[in-house]
């Protein structure tokens, strides 16, 4: 899941509206910090393409003006072999907002699309629970969040997508498609090919 996280963050330079924008991941979890010391490393090994869309430079730098330099982190990788040299490289940016609900959250940067390559991490305390960290999932996705085109919910294998919570999880989600272990491109494409909204 890392891999397809950090492959979707990466495609196009963040610059496609399929892009993730917000990893919404259970603080209480035990593999959390694996996970995301994950998805850095995937995002360091895939090379980093031109920033072609216009403005990219400047929504990161607005982006990541709203928090703390320890909140932000930036995750290098090589440049794409024959990379145009007219147009910046710029590093995929992760920006901790912090845990939901507490004092020191900053969700300021939920509510402008990047198009360019942020990556915003809210943390929730799910109580390493399901049922209690996709309610608090599915609460910010649909109400904190700009955007309501596509998400994808990563499960485990050792839950499985016929688990109760994760049926009521992908019914309370009001996005136009809603992906499975999958890219948020292959979401939108499968939906576009024959797949029903909604």
């Amino acid at each position: 899941q890392s891999k397809i996280l950090a492959f979707s963050k990466k495609l196009g330079a963040g610059a496609n509206c399929l892009s993730p924008q917000v990893l919404i991941i259970d603080e209480d979890w035990t593999q959390r910090e694996a996970f995301l010391e994950a998805v850095k490393e995937n995002l360091g090994k895939i090379p980093t393409r031109p920033a072609y869309y216009p403005g990219a430079a400047s929504r990161v730098e607005r982006l990541t003006s709203f928090y703390d330099p320890s909140r932000v982190t930036k995750v290098t990788a090589a440049p794409m072999q024959g990379a145009s040299s007219h147009k910046p490289m710029l590093s995929p940016v992760l920006i901790d907002c912090g845990v939901y609900g507490e004092a020191s959250f900053q969700g300021d940067a939920l509510k402008s699309e990047a198009f360019a390559p942020v990556l915003c991490i809210v943390r929730v305390r799910g109580g390493n629970t399901l049922s209690r960290f996709y309610d608090e999932a599915a609460a910010i996705a649909n109400g904190e969040c700009e955007g309501s085109l596509s998400c994808t919910v990563s499960i485990p294998a050792a839950v499985g997508q016929d688990n109760a919570a994760v049926k009521v999880l992908l019914g309370k989600l009001e996005f136009g498609g809603i992906g499975v272990n999958c890219s948020t491109v292959f979401n939108y494409v499968a939906i576009t090919a024959g797949g029903g909204w909604g």
